[in-house]
């Protein structure tokens, strides 16, 4: 009984002294540098930012990431950051030591961020002078670039991110068009800013009833209202003119599917085009489509899908 009770009062002065110590341990921060501003949010086109630290210790900075680049003046850090041209935002730290104590910034800058507004884009202009204009919205600097080829008739204006296309008179008869490009970052959209008249002589390229390529010089008549008329050379003898309507509409145009074109002898002439499968369909509501192409060479092309 003697030992027991000794037992005891051992297992009681352990849990004292264990007590006793948990109540008198405090938690205590790591102390650091006092920063007293720190302007580190970028928006893609990067900048300079500061830190400013109160110390009495000269004071040594460096930075987690190669896109920014840290200097030291007295108690002031100044963090440049380069333009990102990336779509995806980016962060990093800044160590900043007097010797003694030792402090992290967070640097964080945004992505690209690049919207381009090409509805009120005349993609398709007459011979005669024009102008029509695009809205720009970026975050960082962007360029345009119009080809040499087509600097003598086509120029731009860019008024706080209002640009202009402006097109002198086409004299020449001849179609042309330019591929404008426009760059911001890694972000690149081309722009094809055509004049000419539809209405005229083309040449078409086309496969023939037996698979036989074909050329041949298509007259295309303007209707009104955005309306073409295509006439194709007569097949056979004495037979009527293959002739199909099309409508345009922003830099496209299409030939519906199953409309009448004429009489031949005792026959009514449709015109029914087969899919890429090989089939053949009435249902008006299929359409063919073409929008023109420019090469390099300024050679207009279309193809009809």
């Amino acid at each position: 009984m003697k030992k027991l009770y000794s037992l005891f009062l051992l297992l009681m002065g352990l849990l004292c002294l264990t007590s006793c110590g948990d109540d008198d341990y405090t938690y205590t921060a790591p102390e650091t540098l006092n920063v007293t501003k720190a302007d580190l949010y970028f928006t893609s086109s990067g900048g300079t930012g500061i830190i400013e630290i109160k110390s009495n210790n000269g004071l040594q900075a460096t930075s987690s990431v190669d896109w920014c680049t840290v200097s030291v003046s007295g108690g002031v850090i100044a963090a440049k950051v380069a333009e990102n041209t990336s779509i995806e935002s980016r962060a990093g730290t800044i160590t900043v030591s007097d010797g003694v104590l030792t402090s992290l910034v967070a640097v964080y800058q945004e992505g690209l961020a690049c919207t381009i507004d090409t509805s009120t884009l005349k993609i398709v202009n007459d011979n005669g002078v024009n102008s029509s204009y695009i809205t720009i919205d970026s975050s960082s600097s962007y360029a345009i670039n119009i080809p040499s080829y087509a600097t003598s008739w086509l120029s731009c204006i860019d008024e706080a991110g209002k640009v202009t296309f402006n097109l002198t008179a086409n004299e020449t008869e001849v179609p042309r068009a330019a591929n404008v490009i426009i760059t911001s970052g890694e972000r690149k959209v081309t722009l094809t800013i055509a004049q000419y008249e539809f209405a005229g002589t083309w040449t078409a390229d086309f496969l023939n009833s037996k698979g036989v390529s074909t050329t041949e010089q298509v007259e295309i008549a303007d209707l009104g209202n955005n309306k073409f008329e295509l006439k194709f050379k007569a097949p056979y003898a004495n037979a009527p003119n293959p002739v199909f309507q099309c409508t345009y509409a922003n830099g496209t145009y299409k030939i519906a599917n199953g409309t009448a074109m004429g009489q031949y002898a005792v026959y009514y002439l449709f015109g029914i085009f087969s899919s890429e499968d090989g089939y053949f369909s009435w249902d008006t509501s299929y359409t063919y489509s073409s929008s023109f192409d420019v090469a390099e060479d300024c050679i207009i092309s279309s193809v009809w899908r």
